[in-house]
Formats: C-alpha cells, sequence, structure tokens
C-alpha cells in the first residue's frame, strides 16, 4: 500500500494501457465523469488498468490526482 505524498490518502500506484503510472485513490469510486479506471490484470503488481470514457456509465476507480484536496490548491 501507498499513500500521497500531499494528503496521505491511501492509494494504489497501477499502469495504464499505454505504460503510464496511475495513482488510484483506494476510498473513492465514481460512477461518472473524468480519470476513472477499471483493473484490467489484478494479478500484477502494479496492477494493469485500463481507462473507462466519461460517457460509460460503470462505478469505477477514481485517479488521486483528481480528487486530492490538498495537491488542487
Amino acid at each position: 500500500m501507498a499513500w500521497c505524498h500531499q494528503c496521505s490518502a491511501d492509494v494504489t500506484w497501477s499502469i495504464d494501457e499505454e505504460g503510464n503510472k496511475v495513482p488510484l485513490d483506494d476510498h473513492e469510486m465514481r460512477d461518472s465523469g473524468p480519470g476513472r479506471y477499471r483493473v484490467i490484470q489484478s494479478g500484477t503488481t502494479p496492477p494493469q488498468v485500463a481507462r473507462v470514457p466519461e460517457e460509460v456509465a460503470a462505478m469505477t476507480l477514481v485517479d488521486h490526482r483528481l480528487i486530492c484536496q490538498v495537491g488542487r490548491r
């Protein structure tokens, strides 16, 4: 487990389809909006994720960088 160095929230570092590191918030899920991901391979470290389009209504994990209250100031 890891944490945000700005606000100390729990995050899970993952890798998206382009090979970018994405910190997923461990306590936030959303069914709409930007910065959402679904896990496509969980048996790996870090987990592999795929971006979910904004128009798709599905409960998904959220990129912590978009919701961090400290980091957004």
